[in-house]
């Protein structure tokens, strides 16, 4: 099968920049991330930069292209060594243009980290932390091999904000052992801490984690979804008295503090991602790399590689697909869907299918119409997933129909 080639003439607005490495990796976690490999980083860091050499030269294009916002994700990115990070940005300087980057965010793990790690983040141009909490519970996250420690997390927002001032919490809802009590606790006192964001994740039991072996043998027992929805619900409410909006099902923010990098995925904008595993997109094709470490490093020992080589996936999305992504994550967004645009580019959500199925959604408590603007209410929030779904049963008939989407 020949891959399709993204970028081809489709500079990106946003980079993405995947680190592996991790000091454990958490039970529940099915990313590309592993432990016990940083004898590979400096092999790794070069690979890296030799992929984004390889991207460039190959789309001259992209050479200076200005770019808005820069995510470090992983893995456990703040694990990257102060003076490769160093090297890294220098890099990017070089070939991107970072004049007008209004954000940059670096994913953190608490714990190890030292004034000079703030301030060489910092000089950098970090201006961004997204800071994994997950529970305050330490036999909790202890039981899921994360090594992690309530006491490292209250100093790490003691120190961080002398240096950036840009906090967000990452935590997790539904974790086992977690009680109703323990959970509360745990998010009064993250709201005592300078926090700009907050982003609340369902727990996912994802296929070959040692969660799901443990779940499946009934030795790990999971909260029942009654449970967590009652708890998320209260959440909400938490978070909204302490001056947080829930611009996003999973994402709460002070005003003016919206993950500007995450709208962007939201939004349709081309974004290229660099490092095993990671994804691009330039508003048409998608692409992921491959994950393996020691056939990455191989193929990125020289900075002259083809990066279509090292694709483990690449395809231009289908009418269907794009429709299907529009709805997707214009319902995961507090603004909502906008019917007219949507069957400006797709007649067929204007038919008496998708009416039936979308009143039917209204009736039920899943979704609201104001305006002709399509959102979810709070029990919607929860199943958008099976919502999305439904309104897709509803569009019938030859989806060659739809208009080619334009603008995304």
């Amino acid at each position: 099968m020949t891959l399709s080639v993204p970028f081809a003439h489709v500079a990106p607005h946003m980079l993405y920049i995947h680190w592996p490495f991790c000091a454990a990796k958490c039970h529940y976690c099915d990313f590309v991330a592993m432990q016990d490999h940083h004898a590979y980083a400096q092999q790794y860091h070069q690979a890296l930069c030799n992929e984004i050499r390889s991207v460039v030269r190959a789309r001259p294009h992209m050479y200076k292209a200005p770019i808005t916002t820069i995510f470090f994700g992983g893995g456990t990115p703040s694990l990257y060594p102060l003076p490769l990070l160093q090297e890294l940005f220098a890099l990017l300087h070089e070939l991107f243009d970072l004049a007008q980057t209004h954000e940059i965010s670096l994913e953190v793990n608490p714990g190890g980290q030292t004034e000079e790690h703030f301030a060489v983040w910092r000089d950098v141009g970090i201006n961004r932390l997204s800071v994994g909490v997950q529970v305050l519970d330490d036999a909790v996250l202890a039981r899921l091999n994360r090594p992690q420690k309530t006491a490292e997390v209250t100093a790490f927002f003691a120190t961080a904000p002398r240096y950036i001032q840009n906090l967000s919490a990452d935590c997790i809802i539904g974790l086992p052992g977690v009680t109703r009590e323990r959970w509360f606790a745990s998010l009064q006192t993250l709201l005592t801490f300078p926090l700009k964001h907050f982003s609340l994740y369902f727990l996912t039991v994802h296929e070959n984690t040692p969660l799901y072996h443990g779940v499946k043998a009934g030795q790990i027992t999971i909260p029942h979804d009654d449970e967590v929805l009652e708890q998320y619900e209260e959440t909400v409410r938490c978070l909204a008295d302490a001056g947080f909006l829930q611009y996003e099902i999973s994402n709460f923010a002070r005003p003016g503090f919206e993950s500007r990098h995450n709208q962007g995925y939201w939004d349709g904008i081309p974004y290229y991602g660099f490092g095993i595993g990671a994804a691009s997109f330039d508003g048409q094709y998608r692409c992921a790399n491959k994950k393996k470490l020691p056939q990455y490093l191989a193929y990125f020992s020289t900075a002259d590689r083809d990066p279509v080589g090292w694709y483990g996936m690449s395809e231009c999305l289908t009418h269907e697909q794009q429709i299907l992504e529009l709805l997707m994550l214009g319902l995961r967004q507090r603004s909502g869907v906008g019917l007219h645009r949507m069957i400006y580019l797709c007649p067929l959500l204007g038919g008496k299918p998708f009416n039936t199925v979308r009143d039917r959604l209204i009736a039920e408590g899943f979704l609201t119409c104001v305006d002709e603007v399509l959102g979810l209410t709070r029990k919607g929030q929860i199943f958008e997933n099976e919502v999305v779904m439904q309104l897709m049963s509803g569009i019938n008939g030859d989806h060659a129909t739809c208009m080619v989407l334009k603008n995304r």
